[in-house]
């Protein structure tokens, strides 16, 4: 309330000039008598467990800064497609088969090293089976150094021995019943 409403507020109650020390007394007595207003009360918030701080908005970036910004990209794509080479070249791939995984995964370091192993495993266990191929045809027709057939059948005989048994001197080679006859038993 202004002094001037407390001035016609006293006018009304039938003082016809209030003094200024009434207008005050007036104002001081309407004031104290108004009830004051009762603060309502903030309810305070339940604390969370793990806050998360808000990320702040970022302000615009300035070209320069958008320049930076991307370079580090890149530099980091180069920085994994360099860790991926190495891992692959490490297990073994190099060239297409190098490339080829790099291709698939540009910037996923651990998915590229899942299948790195798994390419190395499947060439691993390709050159071993054709290892062993190729050694078990080599040793197919080889003799055994404790005498016994490399691969060749106990019936085959050797050209030359057929050839002796045939011949026999000009004799006819006596048959196995005549040569059991002779056997003392």
């Amino acid at each position: 309330m202004t002094r001037e409403e407390a001035r016609q507020n006293l006018v009304a109650l039938g003082i016809e000039e209030p003094s200024e020390a009434q207008v005050t007394n007036y104002l001081n007595q309407f004031h104290s008598n108004r009830p004051q207003p009762t603060p309502q009360p903030t309810p305070t918030p339940q604390p969370q467990p793990n806050p998360t701080p808000e990320p702040t908005p970022n302000p615009e970036p300035d070209d320069q800064t958008r320049a930076l910004q991307e370079r580090i990209e890149q530099l980091e794509r180069e920085n994994v497609q360099k860790d991926i080479r190495a891992y692959a070249a490490e297990k073994g791939l190099t060239g297409e088969q190098a490339e080829s995984v790099l291709a698939g995964f540009q910037t996923d370091l651990e998915a590229a090293k899942k299948a790195i192993d798994s390419i190395a495993q499947i060439i691993s266990d390709k050159e071993t089976a054709a290892a062993t191929a190729k050694e078990q045809e080599l040793l197919k027709g080889t003799p055994n150094p404790g005498g016994g057939t490399g691969g060749n059948s106990g019936d085959d005989k050797p050209e030359d021995v057929k050839n002796a048994e045939s011949i026999s001197f000009g004799n006819k080679a006596d048959e196995q019943s005549m040569k059991d006859y002779y056997v003392l038993k």
